[in-house]
């Protein structure tokens, strides 16, 4: 049997932070920082056009999925 651990990764995007994602790689801001950075994607439509970096912790076995970040126009920019 393969055992999960927590991962910790960074994305960076300027568009609406992917909700999906945080399921998809059963995912989680680190921080209260990271998290205001995920709302302020959704709250603050005229800060579309500048980029974030948001520190993600997972429990995927592989990592987060970097193709399907990808796929949402926001990278993932290294692993902790």
């Amino acid at each position: 049997m393969t055992r999960a651990t927590v991962t910790y990764f960074r994305v960076r995007g300027r568009f609406e932070f992917p909700w999906d994602m945080l399921r998809y790689d059963m995912a989680w801001p680190v921080d209260s920082d990271d998290l205001r950075l995920i709302l302020r994607r959704v709250g603050d439509p005229g800060g579309l056009l500048m980029y974030v970096v948001i520190k993600l912790g997972c429990v995927q076995v592989n990592g987060p999925t970097v193709k399907r970040w990808e796929s949402f126009n926001w990278s993932v920019v290294e692993e902790v």
